[in-house]
């Protein structure tokens, strides 16, 4: 395997700003939202460990939990469904790490949706409404998710009522940029009383989606009638693009007499392009799903061989490509993300105007190459965002790795 090591972190925060103030939670504000109130753009708020109310953010700070610590996020009002709402204010962006959004029982509902700009998450844990709704919901906006899980739960009515119509998906998109790296999408099961299909692990609409060392997996249905299907792992609606490397969808499973979901359902146009994937499709007593329902494409994209890391002071950092043998791969450097569609590249790109360049690395006769750095342990450094964009170079058009990284913790 090729390595690089690049001497100084320098190169990698060169474009990054310090954080205006930390606010502390609950040293100084009882809540998070009370912190959210008084800060300012590029500000930090930090949680210690505990369970805290939902809240909304619109501004473009980072909100994190502490070191070792464990956050929750819980509706604090029985029988009020409550929304922890991102709505980032034009040209903004918030950042998102080591949050756990639960809901604690079915009096208590929250979920958690990001309706306009851009928001990061790391290590989040994002978990439906017992009402059926999904674990995270992009509408309209734009995410990048690390490390981070999104669970459906059961729902318990027709597609008639409202919030229904799209049942438990571990993650929905409508209209929306989502690229996600060692992520898990896991829909909802259906409980044997229900009345309609269990979740898909992740449903997209009208979106652009980029997946890199993820696992989907459909709910699976528990249903006692035959019209209750199993959810699919990725169900792709209308897409306009779907890159998928080095992941595995897997259909729904279930004991009724509904068929198993399938691995992929592509119901629209475009292909799905799928680059080292495994497609397992889902099996119920009347037959199995399909790994591969509807257009796809298989593909060659720049991948992971192995997870990624938090990059933490003082620690090593190391991100492990894989890629076609003897290629080049250009790293660039960027604090923020902004999704395009591709113009010369074959996937989306989320560079940040001119990032600059940091390595080149050359893929191995196996096709893996690393990058390798330390972060000092300086303080100064603690916050600052951090994000390495991979793209194989010279062919085009550009293969591109959605971005790899995070806040310097």
């Amino acid at each position: 395997m090729a390595h690089v090591l690049v001497a100084g972190v320098a190169l990698l925060v060169v474009t990054s700003m310090p954080a205006q103030a930390v606010l502390q939670v609950p040293a100084q504000y009882a809540q998070i939202d009370a912190a959210i109130a008084v800060a300012q753009p590029g500000d930090v708020v930090e949680v210690a460990t505990g369970t805290y109310a939902s809240f909304t953010c619109t501004k473009a700070i980072t909100i994190t939990a502490a070191v070792g610590a464990t956050v929750q996020i819980e509706c604090a009002i029985q029988f009020v469904t409550t929304t922890v709402g991102f709505a980032i204010a034009a040209g903004g962006f918030a950042k998102v790490q080591g949050l756990r959004f639960i809901n604690a029982s079915y009096l208590l509902v929250q979920r958690v949706a990001v309706t306009a700009g851009r928001v990061a998450f790391e290590n989040c844990h994002f978990e439906g409404a017992y009402n059926g709704d999904c674990g995270l919901r992009v509408d309209g906006a734009a995410v990048w998710l690390r490390a981070c899980r999104c669970s459906g739960h059961e729902t318990p009515g027709p597609s008639s009522i409202p919030g229904n119509v799209f049942p438990c998906a571990g993650l929905l998109a409508t209209n929306a940029f989502v690229a996600a790296v060692d992520c898990e999408f896991a829909g909802g099961g259906l409980i044997a009383t229900g009345l309609t299909s269990a979740g898909d692990g992740l449903r997209a609409m009208a979106s652009m989606v980029h997946l890199v060392r993820c696992v989907v997996i459909g709910g699976d249905s528990a249903s006692l009638g035959c019209f209750y299907p199993n959810g699919h792992g990725l169900h792709v609606i209308n897409g306009t693009g779907t890159w998928v490397v080095d992941s595995t969808l897997r259909g729904g499973s279930g004991p009724g007499c509904a068929s198993g979901g399938d691995a992929l359902r592509n119901a629209g146009t475009v292909p799905v392009h799928l680059t080292r994937v495994v497609t397992l499709p889902g099996v119920g007593t009347s037959g199995s799903g399909a790994a591969v329902f509807g257009p796809s494409v298989v593909d060659t994209a720049l991948g992971l061989a192995g997870p990624t890391v938090d990059p933490r002071l003082g620690s090593p950092y190391r991100i492990d490509y894989r890629a076609n043998p003897n290629e080049s791969i250009l790293l660039f450097v960027s604090d923020g993300l902004v999704p395009a569609a591709p113009v010369v590249s074959v996937e989306p790109t989320w560079l940040v105007g001119l990032s600059p360049f940091v390595a080149l690395l050359v893929a191995d006769a196996a096709g893996f190459a690393s990058f390798q750095t330390t972060i000092p342990n300086a303080p100064s450094l603690r916050f600052l965002s951090l994000w390495l964009h991979a793209a194989v170079w010279p062919s085009l058009p550009l293969h591109v790795a959605p971005p790899i990284g995070g806040v310097v913790r």
